[in-house]
Parts: structure tokens; sequence; C-alpha cells
């Protein structure tokens, strides 16, 4: 613990130690039954088992539990684990508002058991994480923080409680539909910029990918995508094996509708197999083309 400026109040406190992604998130990603349970740390350039996580001073004890109780406890209770994954239960349950193949669309805003402001909220404190400060590196590898701009600042005061969900602002939450699917995690990045609409920002833990668009130039059809977008409230479900990158965000409302997943350029974390069993890995660094992690919404 250490006496400094908490980033997200702005007081002189005592910080935290505090995690770039959820300390509970890496731990959905160990494997106990084994002599080295740690999952492995990845990059484009080297990969090694290390129970090392991204964390540092950054918080105060205040502000970390704010985090907790509007949006984190609930995300990591009900994020994809090794015997349960919460969400997409309740998902399947609901009705679809619209279905093609490999994605199906919900509006949560009507499904009772999804607190959708703490998903929101979530995403955008770790969106807000990775723009705010300059993480500390992995066995070497450094990450490149988020630059959002004044964007950077919206966020902070929402996190905070001092200003509405900021404009201009859209987050997209996709659920892996797999009944068997690779556990992964990996840490924000900036996709490739789209013309005329920005960048495209990105994050995935346990079976939930959040996605986050920002801007003045963002078009109606993108913010038909968000969560926030009233009374819908859009959560979608997602096959992402089967995902390829879309040239148009507009192909999201078509069924043609494709995205490509590839880990040629995974800084995140991910389970792999190892010998025929399953075995958790966590990428770290930064992201050398983060264009095919766009999730195919923006």
């Amino acid at each position: 613990m250490i006496s400094a400026v908490c980033k997200l109040c702005l007081r002189q406190k005592d910080l935290q130690s505090s995690h770039f992604l959820p300390a509970a998130a890496y731990k959905s990603l160990l494997k106990p039954e084994e002599s080295n349970p740690s999952p492995y740390l990845m990059s484009g350039t080297k990969r090694v088992e290390s129970s090392r996580q991204i964390k540092d001073y950054v918080l105060c004890g205040d502000c970390e539990r704010l985090f907790n109780d509007n949006g984190e406890r609930w995300v990591l209770a009900h994020m994809a684990w090794e015997e349960k994954f919460p969400l997409r239960e309740i998902l399947r349950k609901a009705i679809p508002i619209r279905s093609i193949p490999g994605l199906t669309t919900y509006a949560a805003g009507a499904i009772v058991e999804i607190d959708v402001d703490k998903l929101e909220y979530f995403a955008l404190s770790v969106f807000w994480r990775a723009a705010v400060h300059n993480w500390k590196p992995i066995h070497g590898e450094k990450y490149e923080r988020l630059q959002l701009g004044p964007y950077r600042e919206h966020l902070r005061e929402y996190l905070l409680g001092i200003a509405p969900f900021p404009s201009n602002v859209i987050t997209v939450i996709s659920v892996y539909e797999e009944e068997h699917f690779v556990l992964s995690m990996f840490p924000p990045f900036a996709g490739a910029p789209r013309k005329k609409e920005g960048r495209p920002y990105s994050f995935l833990i346990p079976g939930i990918q959040f996605s986050m668009a920002l801007g003045n130039r963002l078009k109606a059809e993108s913010r038909e995508l968000s969560s926030h977008l009233q009374p819908e409230r859009r959560i979608f479900m997602s096959r992402w094996s089967t995902w390829e990158l879309s040239p148009s965000m507009t192909n999201l409302r078509r069924s043609n509708f494709r995205v490509k997943a590839s880990a040629r350029s995974y800084s995140g974390s991910s389970r792999v197999l190892k010998g025929g069993d399953k075995k958790r890995a966590v990428a770290i660094g930064e992201q050398k083309d983060a264009s095919v992690w766009s999730a195919g919404f923006f």
C-alpha cells in the first residue's frame, strides 16, 4: 500500500494493489489438479506458465469497492466458469428478438435476471483503466495504454457517479454460445480505425466479449447495437469459432453477417490444449494486429 493520488476520485489516499483485469477472472483459468495450476501467459513471441497478473497501485480502497459494487461482482458471478455459465443460461431461457446463423440478439432490458447497468459499468471501468495508467509489463511484455482523448474524463466522471452514462459512447456485449469453447481473457486493445467512425475497442473475460466505440460520428446502425439503447438494451449470443470480421457494421443486420477469430495477434488470456486436456492461458503484451479481434460489431 502506498499513499498517492487515486486515479478515479483524484484524492490523496492510500492506494490498493489494483488489478487491470479482475483477479477472480484469473482464478477461473487455474487448474488446481495439475502440478502447475497456473495458466499460460501468451504473447506474439512467448508462452510461459505463470501466476503473475497485471496489477499496480492505481485506486484507493473506496474506489475499488465502488467498482466491485457497481459491476465487477455481478459480472464475475455470471461469466463462464469450469462448470457453469450463468449469463448464457439466462439468455437461453429468454426469447430472442432476432436470430441469424451464428448470432442471436436479445432485448436484455426485458430480462429481469440480467443487470445491464452492471455489465456496462464493468465494461467502461476496464476500458477506463486501460486508458488512465501505464500498467507494469509482465515478463518483459509491454501493454500499450488506450488513447481515448476527452472521453477518458467522461468515463471517469460516470464511473465516479457524478455524471450520467456518457453520450456518444456505445457498448456492445457478446456472449459465447457454444457449450464447449476456449476459456479466454485478454486486456483492452484498440481495433483498426473504421472509416468516418473512429476506432473500436474490445476486451474479453471468460465467455463474454465487451466492445466500445465512441465519438460524435457514430452511425445510427452502430448506435442500434448498443446495450445502452432503450428500451431493448441489446445483448448478443454468438459462436466465436465461426466469426469472420465484417467490413461493415451494417452486415450485422443481414443474414451474411460473419466475424473472424484469429489467434495470430492474440494478447489476452486463453485456454489452450495440452496433451489432450484443456489448459487455460493468459495472453499478455501489446496487440500486434488488433483488427481481427474487433468481433465484427464495429
